[in-house]
């Protein structure tokens, strides 16, 4: 979290409601990471991000939290800190059967190699168009940029399509 108020507050909160933070770091003189979500009149939101100290997130925080990461079945991560941090978490919790979630936000090119360590990914429509170079404009679209997803490894993609709900394609192994 950055110096400012909205890490401040934010550490707060879950405190407040019960939530760990004790792997939470503190970055003196640069400002948290802060997303601003506008939606227009259709439900179509349009995300202006700001990654501030979520982008300063280094190997050393990495391996400090390493002890809570050792211990879970769930890694959970996004885009929003160094991409190589993110690629070697993945790949080190996948070689040790954790479930690996990626949400690609904010979005990034991910190299293909990365694919395969990957458990579940969640992109929304204009990641998944990204990712796989489909325009998605219906369902159909969406199984369709899915599918071309776990031709690269992954198991499970859940694309979150806004007012369309969500498009799910699992596969059993």
């Amino acid at each position: 979290m950055g110096s400012d108020n909205y890490g401040t507050i934010l550490l707060k909160k879950l405190r407040t409601n019960g939530a760990k933070a004790d792997y939470v770091f503190k970055a003196r003189d640069i400002h948290s990471g802060i997303s601003l979500i506008f939606m227009d009149s259709c439900g179509q939101n349009n995300i202006t991000h700001y990654p501030g100290v979520n982008i300063k997130f280094t190997f050393d925080e990495l391996k400090d939290a390493g002890g809570l990461l050792d211990n879970s079945d769930i890694i959970l991560s996004q885009l929003e800190i160094p991409l190589e941090i993110v690629f070697h978490l993945i790949k080190k919790y996948n070689r040790k059967n954790r479930i690996i979630i990626l949400d690609p936000a904010s979005y990034n090119s991910i190299p293909d190699n990365i694919f395969p360590y990957i458990s579940v990914i969640t992109p929304n429509r204009v990641e998944i168009e990204a990712l796989t170079d489909i325009k998605v404009k219906s369902k159909k679209d969406s199984l369709k940029a899915c599918k071309i997803l776990q031709e690269k490894g992954i198991n499970t993609v859940v694309n979150k399509l806004d007012k369309q709900g969500t498009s799910i394609l699992k596969e059993d192994k």
